[in-house]
């Protein structure tokens, strides 16, 4: 259980710190949130 939360705060760590090198990059939020939601299957152009 103890290894478990560990990895899950060091995952949280890093999306946070990337958060932060994306603003002061300059990077737009919106485009910092489109990263973390899962891929989705791209729908076919007719």
């Amino acid at each position: 259980m103890n290894n478990g939360r560990k990895n899950i705060w060091k995952a949280v760590k890093k999306a946070a710190e990337f958060q932060a090198d994306m603003k002061n990059t300059g990077w737009p939020p919106d485009c910092a949130i489109i990263l973390y939601q899962p891929k989705r299957p791209k729908k076919k152009e007719n």
